[in-house]
């Protein structure tokens, strides 16, 4: 899709290649949005904005699209921000050269709409899902998912890439970081976790059992 439209551009302005350096901000929904962003490397965090305290929403990698729902819907799912945790390079897609495309592309406004709901329902149900849990399967379970996600293979082990530091986890866990910093010490005694420099390696077999109990 993204070669398609960057093929058939009318201006150099429809289909732009940028990059951003880590802490850059990628996204703010307060903001006016004219395009959309297809990440093609590299991790960022999206956080809401709504509340006092922010938190950690999703964690966005190569093939995540970012400003759909407001681009598509023309206002804002929640107030939130895409912020870079490594060095990123997205494609950026003014908003209505798109919108004229998918006229004539309806296979891409289904493919769009259909990573839309996934990603709405994926969020819905991982808060719903953890908001039932205690706040140490909290942390279990995100890391279990994230070492899925966006764990490395690195022989018999699975290790997150060095951008993912105990305090992105505590935030995605949604548990305080105090809390988390305890935590850490227990789940690293009980083997569900080590760490390698900065980087955290999980097991992820302990993580399930630990879950299941």
């Amino acid at each position: 899709m993204l070669e398609e439209l960057n093929i058939n551009k009318t201006s150099e302005s429809h289909v732009v290649k940028q990059t951003a350096k880590l802490g850059e901000t990628i996204f703010d929904s307060n903001k006016q949005q004219t395009s959309i962003l297809f990440i093609v490397s590299g991790l960022a965090k999206k956080i809401n904005t709504d509340y006092q305290n922010e938190f950690i929403i999703n964690l966005l990698k190569t093939g995540n699209v970012i400003g759909l729902y407001n681009g598509l819907t023309n206002h804002a799912q929640m107030e939130e921000r895409v912020i870079a945790i490594t060095a990123c390079t997205f494609i950026s897609i003014d908003r209505e050269y798109l919108l004229n495309y998918l006229a004539i592309r309806p296979s891409f406004m289904e493919l769009l709409i259909k990573e839309m709901s996934n990603t709405i329902a994926k969020t819905h149900n991982r808060m719903m899902y953890l908001s039932n849990l205690s706040r140490e399967n909290r942390v279990a379970a995100s890391m279990l998912e994230l070492s899925k996600e966006i764990g490395i293979n690195e022989g018999d082990h699975i290790i997150f890439p060095k951008a993912i530091t105990k305090k992105i986890l505590s935030d995605y866990s949604r548990v305080e970081y105090r809390y988390f910093q305890k935590l850490f010490s227990k789940m690293k005694t009980e083997h569900l976790i080590d760490s390698r420099g900065p980087r955290i390696e999980v097991n992820q077999d302990l993580l399930e059992e630990h879950i299941g109990r």
